[in-house]
């Protein structure tokens, strides 16, 4: 059998007025190609092609001067999955991939309308990730299930080589039979940092490869939890975690990003962790409504850098303290359904300035532009984040083809989330 899938997206955030034309638009392009073959009653497997274009562009142009930055990540992944089940009590996962990533970093381009002054700045990295893993899940018992394994991972950025050992495991053991508990160990590398800004401006992120300096992120997550079947419908699961995180990478402070080809002069190395003491998720599984509804409670924090905060640790850009998601469907026919999706998350944090103050040229005495001053990182929260939507599902059948048509509306209640904060320097401050 031969799969095909593709996804398009990009959105647009436009702001102009007479003297300033800002735009500032991201997406992704997406294609997979996917084969799956049958050996036998026992072994089948998946070959696999996924490619990726990823990429975010701000333009800026002002009084006759334009500037235009942004970032692009290209994958082009390989993948061959085999599922074997010698037995009832064993089903074997093995395989290997290849990806190969391509980076454009922190591209700059800048000029005058009448070609006066031209600048243009960024780095370019390639690298290939490999992966080569096996994995048992073993039914010991009607009561006990394992699952074990291991990935060993490799990065290749020349002169750069890492090759990393990543175990997993993981218990399932049913108390009843509504009821049971789990536990799991994981290990895992991440060969390319996500550097996300957290200071004002846009959410200009930077992707970076691991390089002879940039080590590979490494985190160690254990987990426990339990899960409880309330009658034959109703699924309430819990689960709490902690992850420990290593060779954290984030900018230093006063970090140029753009119009600078020796980015890694910029960051800093330091660790990290996070945990949940609750993930919690009530399922209705069957009837004419169903849904599920899931909140978890977690923290995140980073630390341990030579040149920020001290050393102490601090919240990371992504740490959300509560999320909240409501999912429900309603089966009107066969043919008709409405979904129906709430979402609440607590805000981001930023960097923000405590003050500024401005500078005397003493020889002249003309004022220079005002100078944020900063304390410590990521101390202000975003207001919570909140959005609902509403969509309408048609599905139909042909002779050898399932269809689904659906109608959905974003953001039904035209919830004003923020989306940036930026510093007016004009307003006056006492």
């Amino acid at each position: 059998r031969l799969y095909l899938s593709g996804y398009f997206g990009r959105d647009v955030f436009k702001f102009k007025d007479a003297s300033f034309d800002f735009l500032f638009d991201w997406g992704n392009t997406t294609g997979t190609v996917r084969w799956n073959h049958v050996y036998g009653p026992k072994l089948f497997s998946n070959a696999t092609f996924t490619f990726s274009d990823y990429r975010y562009r701000i333009r800026n142009l002002l009084q006759g001067f334009s500037f235009r930055l942004g970032s692009n990540v290209k994958d082009a992944n390989t993948k061959l999955d085999f599922y074997y089940q010698p037995s009832n009590d064993h089903t074997v996962r093995f395989g290997l991939n290849v990806t190969y990533h391509d980076f454009i970093v922190a591209r700059l381009k800048a000029g005058s309308d009448d070609g006066q002054v031209k600048f243009e700045s960024g780095q370019n990295f390639d690298g290939i990730e490999y992966g080569l893993y096996a994995n048992d899940e073993w039914a010991v018992n009607d009561r006990l299930k394992l699952s074990y394994g291991v990935r060993l991972s490799a990065w290749q950025n020349n002169p750069a080589f890492y090759a990393r050992l990543e175990p997993r495991a993981a218990a399932n053991f049913a108390v009843s039979k509504n009821w049971s508990l789990k536990a799991s160990y994981t290990r895992m590398n991440q060969y390319v940092h996500l550097l996300a800004s957290s200071g004002l401006s846009l959410p200009t992120d930077v992707w970076y490869p691991s390089t002879e300096n940039v080590k590979p992120e490494v985190s160690d997550q254990v987990a426990i939890g339990t899960s409880y079947l309330i009658g034959d419908n109703l699924l309430v699961t819990w689960e709490g975690w902690y992850k420990w995180l290593r060779n954290q990478v984030d900018f230093i402070d006063g970090a140029e990003l753009f119009g600078n080809d020796e980015l890694e002069g910029e960051l800093t190395i330091g660790k990290g962790y996070a945990f949940s003491p609750l993930e919690l998720e009530i399922e209705k599984k069957e009837g004419k409504l169903t849904g599920w509804i899931g909140y978890t409670l977690a923290w995140a924090r980073r630390g341990d850098f030579p040149v920020i905060n001290d050393g102490e640790y601090f919240p990371p850009r992504f740490d959300t303290r509560h999320n909240l998601s409501i999912v429900a469907l309603w089966e009107l026919s066969k043919r008709w359904q409405i979904t129906a999706t709430w979402v609440y998350t607590s805000g981001y944090v930023t960097w923000l300035p405590s003050g500024r103050y401005t500078l005397q040229d003493v020889p002249g005495g003309q004022t220079q532009p005002l100078v944020p001053v900063y304390g410590d990182r990521n101390t202000y929260r975003y207001p919570p984040y909140m959005r609902a939507d509403l969509g309408i599902v048609w599905k139909w059948w042909g002779k050898h083809t399932q269809n689904d048509l659906t109608l959905s509306v974003y953001n039904v209640t035209d919830r004003r989330n923020p989306y940036f904060i930026y510093i007016d320097y004009d307003s006056i401050v006492t």
